[in-house]
């Protein structure tokens, strides 16, 4: 399988095993993030931000899904926000959202695709991009933060999204790599 280039991975907060994937199953898809969740989040953000050796200026999260129900909680909004409590740094809430919610009609959802597909459509010149910067913010140096790494195609895309807007992502974290 392809793999990001070394200065454009994000660092792994942990390895994906089966008693964190089901931790972060039930996170990303339930209606509320429990009290106790949230305090474990913070925990593992605060013991990972020390390692970022990298200033930031804001924490930017990589939205997980175009259609994701607004009722629904998105671990990768509540991870950006445990990294920005712990770092004592602004969260950038609206500096990243998708472009259109009709693109989830445009292509199969990420997690249909093989590692392939994933990497063939990332490369396509013609991509449509999942992801868009609102233009007329003042640049930024921004900690981009996900839940789930696997190809690295979404965290890219939120870069290149994020770079194109003349922001400049410093750093990545992520709660678990598989």
């Amino acid at each position: 399988m392809k793999r990001l280039p070394e200065d454009h991975a994000p660092r792994s907060a942990l390895f994906l095993n089966s008693q964190i994937r089901e931790w972060i199953h039930l996170l990303k898809f339930s209606r509320l993030v429990g009290r106790s969740d949230f305090n474990r989040l913070r925990f593992l953000a605060a013991r990972e931000i020390p390692l970022i050796e990298t200033d930031f200026d804001a924490v930017v999260a990589i939205p997980s899904h175009p259609l994701r129900s607004l009722l629904q909680v998105d671990l990768s909004w509540e991870w950006a926000r445990c990294v920005a409590e712990a770092s004592k740094r602004p969260l950038q809430r609206e500096s990243l959202k998708h472009a259109s919610l009709a693109y989830a009609f445009l292509r199969s959802p990420q997690k249909n695709l093989s590692p392939a597909e994933r990497w063939s459509h990332f490369e396509d010149p013609k991509r449509q991009t999942r992801y868009a910067s609102p233009s007329g913010l003042p640049p930024q140096r921004i900690l981009l933060v996900d839940d789930v790494l696997n190809t690295g195609c979404s965290f890219l895309e939120a870069r290149e999204a994020l770079e194109k807007a003349g922001h400049r992502v410093v750093a990545g974290l992520v709660l678990a790599r598989t």
